[in-house]
């Protein structure tokens, strides 16, 4: 039961249908085995069934084969769990091939997540600061759920700095929700910050180049924000910070 691909039976239906058309031509064999994979093995498993299924289809031999291995390669958020290089998911996928084709065959990958997260940060302002005595202090910020829906569809984690500087307060547990809205629209629940954090400090949300942008929204008429590239040259603006009249723009 699986939203994505076919099933190995009709597979072999698909590869007979290539063979008897005048205009396709097999070239080989493409699956995506899931996402945030930490276990380089489940990628040589899936090359190895791969190659089973050609070792089964002999007219597929014929030709060098591409073992396309997809995507999925884990990329860490909180910072602290074990990352691999993405030599080590190469060497797996080769050792898979290799262990049972013995034809000729090239490697393609789709990196996605692995390749831009790390590099992609959010910057929130922190507004008001709600201190009730005896709870954990909630620190509402200026974006929220519009700009980065992970944390309140799949409870996902960002680390949370204070990059304001100045700050001598020992560090403490806060809540940090965004401005809409909603009681979901909590992006980090304990978050780790200053204890002299205030209004108008800038907080970084970290591992946000995946998945945040591309599935920002207009929610509440919320503006989107702007997009720049920090390079060793300078600033580049690649996407424009919206106004609020822009969220009207296609309205009749």
């Amino acid at each position: 039961d699986q939203q994505f691909g076919i099933s190995i039976g009709f597979a072999e239906e698909a590869l007979q249908q290539i063979y008897n058309s005048p205009h396709l031509l097999f070239s080989g064999v493409h699956v995506h085995i899931g996402s945030q994979i930490k276990d380089p093995d489940r990628y040589k498993k899936a090359m190895s069934e791969c190659a089973d299924f050609l070792n089964a289809h002999p007219a597929s031999v014929e030709r060098e084969i591409v073992f396309d291995a997809g995507g999925g390669f884990f990329s860490p958020y909180a910072g602290d769990e074990v990352d691999h290089e993405l030599k080590v998911y190469a060497d797996a996928i080769h050792e898979g091939i290799k262990e049972h084709w013995s034809g000729s065959y090239k490697v393609m990958i789709e990196p996605g997540r692995a390749l831009v997260n790390n590099p992609g940060v959010i910057l929130y302002t922190a507004g008001a600061i709600k201190d009730d005595r005896g709870e954990k202090p909630y620190i509402l910020v200026d974006g929220g759920m519009s700009d980065n829906p992970r944390p309140a569809l799949y409870g996902s984690e960002h680390k949370l700095f204070n990059i304001s500087g100045g700050k001598s307060g020992e560090e403490v547990v806060h809540a940090v929700s965004g401005r809409h809205c909603e009681s979901g629209d909590l992006l980090v629940k304990d978050a780790m910050l200053p204890s002299d954090t205030v209004s108008g400090d800038i907080l970084m949300s970290t591992s946000t180049g995946a998945y945040t942008f591309a599935m920002a929204s207009n929610y509440n008429r919320v503006p989107k924000s702007g997009v720049v590239a920090v390079t060793n040259s300078g600033v580049v603006e690649l996407v424009n910070r919206q106004s609020f009249q822009d969220t009207f723009i296609n309205d009749l």
